[in-house]
């Protein structure tokens, strides 16, 4: 039966299944409409704020413990976009060390920004093919390969809550004298769990919050820091570029409230959810699922349920909702904002779970590394078509393709399609690709 989104949204509340995926705040953020606003007297103006927003900003600033952090109602989108945009203008970066599995934002900002990109890949984790992280001695063996490196780019945690080791890539970065950005879009509340992970807290120069993810944040609210040299005004110029000039005051007043939960109760309330996941964890390991090494208010499992349906398939039957879901794997996204009754069938669901196999029965194929041809610029911008995959070979990608994160590029614009990055387009489930 077709429906309208807003009928869709009050079935959702009505009768949806518990919210095990983000916004953080899990459907109970309280909406004033007095508060959409644009930039009256007195409200302030995003990019060049020197009243009530620059004061939420500092607020931020205290709070993470950086020398500028600046709001986005742009989501991570936008604080990728202004970070890349911020390094080109202070520093001319013009080429950039990336970890392969980058979000989409990322290679669509490279592509209007002209800058290029070196790739280093990260290991797989695991059977399930879930990709890695980069180490420390991989990213120091790529920059003494890589000529003109003016800046490297790591994404952590993933979207299964994998922390890459901030501290030690850091290191290397500041011996080799170039910037570390991180993407941060699922970890805007690590520096509030009982061990401060945050990457700004282990040296990366700039870093993009996500704070819708996993904070009572309406989406689109995101935070970017750095941790030295750059200015607000400088963060919000490169930022310019790319966001709207009718920023959403809604969103940015739930940042500002958020600023509120987490002076007064978020490293209290994230402790404690920190302890009931790893309830949750040890008892998903006893029905026998493979349990992430994942950061710790995120819960991500492996495994094929005795029926022989999909896990997510499983936990949906079961009332529960996850975040993410690939192969026989399912991401959970809890924060403290989930109800007693939610995380109660939560607990039920893994109660319910008869393992069949631990052994994924889709892995997904290693990564590829096609040949570069032409810039990301050069290729998005070119004349092109749209052919079936079968058709692609040999020709050159005109669109970067990405299955959903924590997934490794299959290709990016200006690479080459050869007879491995065919297949495994076709085993991603995509049949058609825009080529030059």
């Amino acid at each position: 039966m077709n429906m309208t989104l807003t009928e869709f949204l009050k079935q959702n509340e009505a009768t949806g299944p518990a919210r095990f995926y983000m916004p953080g705040h899990k459907g109970h953020y309280p909406l004033n409409g007095a508060y959409d606003i644009t930039e009256i007297t007195g409200a302030d103006s995003l990019y060049h704020a020197d009243g009530v927003l620059r004061e939420t900003e500092r607020r931020f600033e205290r709070l993470y413990g950086t020398h500028t952090t600046v709001l986005s109602a742009g989501g991570t989108t936008l604080c990728i976009q202004g970070m890349l945009a911020a390094v080109r203008q202070k520093y001319g970066v013009r080429r950039i060390l990336a970890a392969r599995n980058v979000h989409v934002a990322f290679l669509n900002a490279c592509t209007l920004l002209d800058m290029d990109v070196a790739w280093v890949y990260p290991r797989p984790y695991d059977a399930f093919g879930v990709s890695g992280q980069v180490s420390p001695e991989q990213l120091r063996a790529a920059l003494a390969r890589e000529e003109g490196i003016g800046a490297v780019y790591i994404t952590s945690p993933d979207y299964y809550g994998m922390r890459s080791d901030i501290a030690g890539l850091a290191a290397v970065c500041r011996e080799a004298d170039v910037p570390l950005m991180v993407d941060n879009a699922h970890g805007a509340h690590l520096k509030f769990l009982p061990e401060d992970t945050h990457p700004i807290a282990l040296g990366a120069a700039l870093c993009s919050d996500g704070a819708h993810k996993t904070l009572p944040v309406l989406t689109g609210g995101a935070l970017l820091h750095a941790a030295a040299d750059f200015t607000a005004e400088e963060l919000k110029a490169a930022m310019a570029l790319f966001g709207s000039t009718s920023p959403s005051y809604l969103i940015m007043q739930s940042l500002d409230a958020c600023a509120d939960y987490l002076e007064t109760q978020a490293r209290r309330e994230f402790a404690a959810l920190a302890a009931r996941l790893d309830d949750v964890r040890a008892r998903a390991r006893q029905k026998g699922l493979f349990v992430f090494d994942s950061e710790p208010a995120r819960v991500a499992l492996g495994g094929v349920p005795e029926e022989g349906a999909d896990l997510a398939a499983f936990l949906r039957r079961q009332g529960v909702e996850y975040d993410y879901s690939a192969g026989d794997t399912a991401v959970l996204m809890p924060t403290p904002f989930n109800t007693e009754e939610e995380f109660a069938m939560l607990d039920a669901a893994i109660e319910a779970f008869c393992l069949a196999s631990m052994a994924p029965r889709y892995v997904p194929a290693s990564p590829i590394m096609p040949e570069r041809v032409c810039s990301l610029r050069e290729a998005a911008f070119a004349p092109a078509e749209e052919l079936p995959v079968e058709q692609c070979l040999g020709r050159v990608a005109a669109e970067s393709k990405i299955t959903c994160p924590p997934g490794v590029a299959i290709v990016a614009a200006g690479e080459r399609i050869d007879a491995d990055a065919q297949k495994l387009l076709k085993k991603s489930g995509i049949h058609r690709l825009k080529v030059v």
